[in-house]
């Protein structure tokens, strides 16, 4: 074989080998590009998911803020008048007092009942992330006050039980002053707790316009 034709072997051959890794390395290229489009598509439609969650999670949570100021809103007059009548026995004099009329002194203290299960599942859901943070901000602040609440009612309802052991048994009133003044003195703490629980709710949920949705 000549020297020119080896030659010319040689090229093509070196050509071909050239041209076939070339092609492999192409279709390895394309193999790698179609996978990280499939893992972005997957990480895309995952993240909408979760963007739609959040705006369930998110509205779940302002449903139950709505339902406990609804709780707020129906107890605060009752409890307005309770407090207005403890607030009459420790001024009362005698038994002549009018409010002693009836024979007795009977009461009952409302307590709303509130939930924060909504706040916490969405707080503890992959959804969190999602939140607007301002939003989680003022909602955090009303479930602090919302705490508080919980220590004030529950520390009423043991001055509460202390006094109506000692009333049910047959005593009066004017002797159990002192009773009726701690309890009186849980009354105003929980009275000023509810007003401020009640005013962050209707803050919170009155300007809810003025949060951006969820994107």
């Amino acid at each position: 074989m000549s020297e020119g034709k080896q030659t010319l072997r040689g090229k093509l051959t070196e050509l071909t080998g050239r041209s076939k890794l070339a092609e492999l390395a192409i279709e390895s290229l394309m193999v790698v590009f179609a996978v990280l489009v499939a893992f972005g598509v997957e990480e895309w439609r995952e993240e909408r998911q979760l963007r739609r969650f959040a705006d369930v999670a998110r509205a779940a949570v302002e449903l139950e803020l709505q339902e406990n100021l609804g709780e707020f809103r129906d107890a605060e007059p009752a409890l307005e008048e309770v407090t207005e009548l403890f607030q009459r026995v420790l001024q009362a004099e005698s038994e002549d007092d009018p409010i002693f009329a009836d024979g007795e002194v009977s009461f009952s203290v409302p307590l709303p009942e509130i939930s924060s299960a909504a706040w916490r599942a969405a707080q503890g859901s992959q959804a969190s992330p999602y939140f607007d943070y301002d939003w989680v901000i003022r909602v955090s602040r009303v479930h602090d006050v919302q705490a508080l609440y919980e220590q004030a009612r529950g520390q009423l309802l043991s001055d509460m039980s202390q006094l109506l052991a000692i009333v049910s048994s047959d005593t009066s009133p004017l002797e159990v002053k002192d009773e009726f003044r701690v309890a009186y003195g849980g009354l105003l703490l929980l009275h000023q707790v509810h007003a401020a629980v009640q005013g962050e709710l209707e803050e919170l949920l009155g300007d809810e316009g003025s949060f951006p949705p969820q994107e």
